[in-house]
This record gives structure tokens, sequence and C-alpha cells, in this order.
């Protein structure tokens, strides 16, 4: 299943893979030990390490649908603020944007009739309950009640998925310089079949209504 939808700086994909395609691009042992120098590694519930196999946890779904969130950093700059003239600072910057919107319209598909049971997967660490820290620095259990893990903390290589499903590298910066686009990798897990074009259909009309600042039926 494939679908693009461009609206404003963002274009959508997805793509739909049987869950058993997906451990074909798990390297648990070797993204655990890059886990393991993050600052959020055994401070976020959806960071590592896990008290369960990624890899079960994975094959408990029939189906992934994987999100390319592709972001046109030229246009993005020409419509929002600069920020600091720093290449970093400023690409962390457009992804934390991109992360806002995309994580909500992701918890919010799961509430979809056609995605019951399904479980999304965030772009990099969940930040839902932001700016509170969260809860497993207090030892306490997840506030979702169970967390939603991106792709990456469950073992797989993004990098080779990006470039089988999409047929282009995941860019960042060279030489000081932005790339002509950064890629954010989301999932959803579901059970369900055939209902890419919804999830694409859903992220495009949200990302349009958020960038438009508005909601519901005042949405364009």
């Amino acid at each position: 299943m494939h679908r693009s939808s461009l609206f404003g700086t963002f274009l959508i994909q997805v793509r739909e893979l049987p869950s058993a395609r997906l451990l074909d691009y798990s390297e648990q042992a070797y993204f655990a030990a890059l886990c393991a120098q993050c600052p959020n590694h055994a401070t976020n519930h959806a960071c590592p390490p896990f008290d369960f196999s990624p890899r079960d946890y994975i094959g408990g779904f029939r189906t992934v649908y994987v999100i390319r969130t592709k972001v046109d950093t030229g246009m993005y700059l020409k419509n929002h603020d600069s920020r600091s003239g720093d290449a970093m600072a400023t690409a962390f910057g457009i992804m934390d944007d991109a992360k806002q919107w995309l994580g909500a319209s992701l918890m919010a598909l799961e509430a979809e009739p056609e995605l019951a049971g399904a479980r999304a997967s965030l772009p990099g660490a969940c930040n839902i309950c932001a700016p509170a820290p969260c809860a497993r620095q207090a030892g306490l259990p997840c506030k979702l009640g169970r967390p939603r893990y991106s792709l990456e903390a469950l073992g797989i290589n993004l990098a080779r998925l990006t470039e089988d499903l999409f047929a282009e590298k995941i860019l960042w910066i060279t030489g000081g310089r932005l790339p002509p686009w950064l890629s954010l990798i989301s999932g959803m897990f579901a059970d369900t079949e055939g209902v890419g074009d919804g999830i694409g259909r859903h992220l495009q009309d949200d990302g349009y209504r958020r960038q438009a600042g508005v909601s519901g039926k005042d949405a364009p």
C-alpha cells in the first residue's frame, strides 16, 4: 500500500508491511547499545531497557504501517522563523515542530474504528507528556497506560528500511548545512490490513489543520 500526500512543507508517505517482514530490519543488540548512550535510556518509558522482547511486541501485530514525514527544509524556513544560524539547532527545531503534531495525530488515529487495537509508533523518543518529565523518572507507570515505542527503540534499522520502502536515504547535516529535506519515520502497528490510504488522509487533513491553527469543522 503506497500513499504520498503533499501539504505545505510536509510530504506524507505510507507503506504497509506484514509485521514479519519488518523483523527483517531488526538489529536489536546494535541499537540497544546505541540507546544506552542516550539520556532517555532508562528515563523514558518508550526507550530501552525493556522488560519484554521487542521482536515479540512487533510480532504481536499482523501489520505495520510505516509512515515517512518528509520535511522540505527550504520551504519550511521560508514559512517559519529561521531560528538560529546553527544548522543543528535549526534541524532539531524543525523536527520538534513536526513531532508535535505528528505524535498527536498518530495517537488520535488509534481511536479510528478501522484501527481498533492499533498502537502508534512515534518518531523518536516519546514526548507526549512534555513539558512534564516522563513518569519513569519517578518510578511510576506510563501515564498513557501503555508506552508508544519508536521503531528504532524496538531495534529497527531505519536507514535500511527507508531506503527499501521509499527509495531514498535519510539525510542529515553535512558541512554545517541543512539537507534539502529531513525525514521522520513513525508507524502504526495494527491487525487491520488495507487502511494505508485512510492513515495518509488522516495525517494530511490533520496536518493542514495544525499548520493553519484551526481544528474540526473550521479546517480548510
